[in-house]
């Protein structure tokens, strides 16, 4: 199996999101929470299987997370 990004997680400014939102466009991710200081916490995670139809894909389909958990991971006290 070769390396894949299975969650990629990157702080931006408020100010940065904003103007990568107002480009148009898919985003680079979602939010997934707001934090202190005007940050923001973007998740940006696989947009399909890389294998698909190999004994990989099965593997790479259940290492994958969904946003859901992603947010529930990230806020988690």
């Amino acid at each position: 199996m070769r390396p894949q990004v299975l969650l990629r997680l990157v702080v931006y400014r408020d100010s940065v999101w904003a103007a990568l939102l107002a480009e148009g466009g898919p985003p680079p991710g979602e939010e997934v929470r707001r934090l202190s200081g005007g940050r923001v916490l973007i998740a940006a995670l696989p947009q399909s299987n890389p294998f698909p139809a190999s004994r990989d894909s099965a593997r790479f389909q259940g290492m994958t997370l969904d946003l859901d958990r992603v947010r529930r991971a990230v806020t988690a006290p």
